[in-house]
């Protein structure tokens, strides 16, 4: 328990001060695979249609930290995640059946870290290995880019002392007080 949450603390310490400039470039590193995969409404939470393998680490106003774990072989039910990161703690391979019955599979090293957008989908560990993940959830909407007009306009929730991107030209921002 110790490594988990000495590995998510650096993971969420990471996100924290790095996000504004990882979020401009979170489209270009998400998996393309789940695109056109929108979440289905009806579909239920993962703590309610596998509690048995999803454990609630963090949550408040602004993410949700789950810590997944199953084993060779096991299968998810159908559920749904609002856009989320994925960080393997153990190598694993899985396969995806997303809402629309189209199929992916993916591979993680230990350390691996993934985004995805909000989707419903079943998991089933194909692999030899015992999965175990941290899964941020995101509960806020997506950042968006500020167009030209606005940028250096942020709220200051929103600033960093990293410079942010935009589409025509990077503006850096002071550091939050």
């Amino acid at each position: 328990m110790r490594n988990v949450l000495v590995s998510l603390s650096f993971f969420l310490t990471f996100l924290h001060t790095h996000l504004p400039v990882f979020a401009q470039d979170l489209e270009q590193n998400s998996a393309p695979d789940n695109a056109q995969e929108p979440p289905q409404p009806d579909v239920p939470d993962p703590l309610v249609s596998d509690g048995d393998k999803y454990k609630v680490i963090l949550e408040n106003a602004r993410v949700r930290v789950l810590e997944y774990r199953d084993k060779a072989g096991d299968k998810t039910h159908l559920h749904r995640h609002p856009d989320f990161l994925l960080h393997a703690l153990s190598p694993f391979k899985r396969k995806l059946t997303f809402a629309s019955g189209k199929t992916v599979i993916r591979e993680f090293k230990s350390g691996g870290v993934m985004w995805a957008q909000a989707q419903s989908h079943v998991g089933e560990n194909i692999g030899t290995t015992e999965t175990h993940a941290m899964i941020i959830e995101l509960k806020e909407a997506p950042l968006r880019i500020l167009p030209n007009n606005l940028a250096g306009k942020v709220p200051n929730h929103h600033r960093s002392a990293s410079s942010v991107r935009n589409r025509s030209k990077t503006v850096a921002l002071p550091a939050m007080p």
